[in-house]
């Protein structure tokens, strides 16, 4: 049960990273290299203006929507992975962890407000100006919007992967864990979890 738990949750919250580091994408791809970097000393903190345009981005990005339409695609393709990964599953376990994931989907709903301002506030402390603008201007291209409309097939497919890699991750984080700070008895690599 607590096995089943951890798992499910660890693959969301994967997923969500995933999704919420996607803005990235849009400022390595609008990046124009330069010889020498400008001067964004009088361009810091997260002013009104750069929060709007922090704001554009992620109207841009249809942000809560697209949310919402990967957390509930991914659970199918990771529920099959990790029972690719894991025969021994039952289908009572795997509607445990579908439960679980979905669940979660909801609660980081509920948190959907909080969390966009919390990333405006970052991404207009961390990014330039000129860097929100490119960003923006990406997202509401024809490529960004493509980007965007092609994310949740893109996750969809990512899914299964992860869910077939969860266990060896999570093996191995154990073991190296284990190794450097050292294990219970009950938590030693290949004990039962």
């Amino acid at each position: 049960g607590d096995f089943l738990m951890r798992m499910s949750f660890m693959a969301t919250c994967a997923a969500a990273c995933l999704l919420v580091a996607v803005p990235q994408l849009a400022s390595a791809q609008t990046a124009a290299p330069v010889a020498t970097a400008p001067d964004t000393s009088n361009d810091t903190g997260a002013t009104p203006a750069k929060l709007a345009l922090v704001h554009r981005m992620l109207d841009a990005m249809h942000f809560q929507t697209m949310m919402q339409q990967v957390m509930g695609q991914m659970t199918p393709g990771l529920v099959a992975g990790l029972r690719k990964s894991n025969p021994q599953l039952s289908d009572a376990d795997a509607d445990k962890m579908q439960k679980v994931m979905a669940i979660t989907g909801e609660v980081m709903n509920d948190y959907m407000p909080k969390l966009v301002d919390s990333m405006a506030e970052v991404y207009a402390e961390v990014f330039t100006t000129d860097e929100l603008t490119a960003m923006d201007n990406f997202y509401e291209s024809a490529a960004g919007q493509s980007m965007l409309a092609k994310t949740p097939q893109v996750m969809a497919k990512i899914m299964p992967v992860m869910g077939e890699m969860m266990p060896n991750i999570m093996a191995d984080t154990q073991k190296r864990v284990c190794a450097e700070i050292g294990c219970s008895n009950g938590d030693k690599a290949g004990g039962k979890s």
